[in-house]
This record gives C-alpha cells, structure tokens and sequence, in this order.
C-alpha cells in the first residue's frame, strides 16, 4: 500500500481508491491509532511504549506485575533503501524476558508497544466508508487461527456485527475520515467480553472471499465508489456460511498436535490435540467453501499445493 499511494503522483489520472498516503500511515501507525482510539472511547489494551531496547526490566515489571506481554512494533513494515522491512509480534510469558527480546529487532522496528495480552477469540469488523461515512460491513467470526493462539483466520463464519464492535469501527473510521475498504481487529477479553482493538489493516484483508461468498462483494462496491456510482447501503450477508483455508487449516493442525498442551495452557478455550485432529477431520458441514480450492477455477490451489510442499521441503 505505502508504494502503491505514491504511483498517482507519478502517473497522471491514475486512480487508487483509497486515502491519501498522510491517512493510511496515520491509520497504520499503532501508537498513534491507539491513542485516537482511546480519544474516541474505544478499548485499548493497557500498553507501554519503548523508544529503544531496554537494559532493565523493572518498570515493565512493575507495570504488568505477573503477567504475559505482547510486543508490537508500532509499524508492521517500513520502506527503507533496501526495500520493505517486515516486523513481526512476539509474546511473553513475563516481563523478564523483554530485554533480551527487544534486543532481536532492529532499530527501525522502533517504537515498540508493550501490550497486555488479551485471551480470547478475534473479532473482525470489515468495512467500506466515504470520507469516514460507512456504505458497507461484514463480520466474521473465527473459528480458527494460526497461530492457534492469535494470528491469520484459516476458519472463519460469517456473522452479524456486534452493535459494538461495528459502533467502534465505525467511530474509528470517521476520525481519519477514511476513504476505502479497511479491517478493523479486536480481541475479545474471554473473561469480561470486552473488544479490545488490535490495529487497523487499510486495505483488503486474507478472509475477502468469506465476504464475497456471503454476498457483500466488497471489490465490486469499492470499484462503484472510485467510478462514482452508487454504493447500495446496507447490505445483509447471508450468516452461516463458512470459509475454511485448507492449507493454513494443515498448518493449524500441524502446530496444535506439536504444542497443544502449551497452546492450552495459555488459552484454555483451545482444544487439545486430539481434538483439533478431530475437528480438523470434519471435511465439510452445510454452509462450507473452501477459500481457494474452486472446481470451476482450481489453478490457485494448485499453485498453492506446490508452494506449500515445497516450504516444507525447505524445512
């Protein structure tokens, strides 16, 4: 995205149908999105933010006293001179551990949030929005992840939006005033029930085709915005229907039959081991699609199968 905003200036009548680079950085940088959202009353993880890499522990300690962290980078990729540079989040099991964790990332990964960790299912909330005005939303509900303890959906339901979460979203948006599609990502607090925003991803999100599938075809809708015709509001997507991601659901699967008892451990909402085997042997219940593997189009998930055996190989 951050190269793609700066075609238009480099080509003229050129369209990309989304904010002005200003916006999407703004959106995209977690400090700063965090504090917007905490301006507009959404829920925010209690955090930390570290400019450099620690040598004493004892103020994080004394700030999660007991407790697992999470450390964000405040940007997830930066452009640099030799390309994009992607940074990754890593979890705790304590304070303790942070100096020489934080000492692993480079000083362009800089700031870092130090996060609570919030235990609990993923919540989504997909949307279209005109000048932060929403035209369209989605919702999914993950079924499964990989990690299984926090990462990308490889099972996921579509659902109505929480009246909250979509409140949240919609409340974020119109703050940037944001023109285009956007994923806004929570974590439900298993213990209170309380979503606590994650980030906002300002662009088409790995779950489309959930939506798509559902009948909220976000592409078409955001080609109807950038042409200038009519976005038809309020669309309802059809709930109950399912989209599973066959080789992410084998990687799922691989991960909890090699760490379950550990996953369990941190997140006793995950089965275990024989149980994600079991649940992984269900093939197919009403309401399912397989995200990539189409009969009419199937070269994907070919392309796909001969990627992923060939990573394993390199493993």
């Amino acid at each position: 995205m951050s190269l793609l905003l700066d075609m238009p200036h480099r080509i003229p009548g050129l369209i990309i149908p989304f904010p002005d680079r200003s916006v999407y950085e703004a959106i995209a940088d977690k400090r700063h999105l965090m504090q917007v959202a905490r301006d507009v009353g959404v829920p925010v993880p209690r955090q930390v933010v570290i400019e450099a890499p620690l040598a004493d522990p004892v103020a994080l300690m004394d700030f999660f006293p007991g407790e697992a962290l999470v450390l964000k980078p405040a940007r997830s990729a930066v452009v640099g001179v030799h390309g994009i540079r992607r940074f990754g989040v890593r979890m705790l099991e304590r304070a303790s551990d942070a100096p020489t964790v934080l000492r692993d990332f480079p000083p362009e990964a800089y700031p870092i949030l130090a996060q609570e960790r919030i235990t609990g299912p993923g919540l989504g909330a997909f949307l279209l929005a005109d000048a932060g005005r929403p035209l369209a939303s989605f919702g999914h509900r993950r079924i499964r992840e990989k990690p299984p303890t926090g990462g990308v959906s490889v099972y996921r339901e579509a659902v109505r939006l929480r009246e909250d979460i979509l409140g949240h979203a919609e409340r974020l948006l119109q703050a940037f005033r944001w023109t285009g599609v956007a994923m806004v990502e929570f974590k439900e607090d298993v213990a209170t029930g309380t979503p606590y925003l994650m980030e906002i991803n300002g662009r088409f999100w790995g779950s489309l085709q959930l939506a798509i599938d559902a009948g909220v075809d976000f592409p078409r809708l955001l080609l109807d915005l950038a042409e200038g015709r009519e976005v038809p509001h309020a669309l309802e997507p059809t709930r109950h229907v399912r989209s599973r991601w066959l080789w992410g659901d084998v990687d799922h699967l691989i991960w909890m039959l090699r760490h379950g008892r550990r996953a369990r451990a941190a997140d006793t909402t995950l089965p275990g081991p024989l149980g994600a085997l079991g649940r992984f042997l269900m093939p197919w219940r009403p309401g399912d699609r397989f995200e990539v593997l189409r009969l009419t189009d199937p070269a994907p998930f070919l392309r796909e199968s001969i990627q992923w055996f060939s990573d394993l190989a390199s493993r």
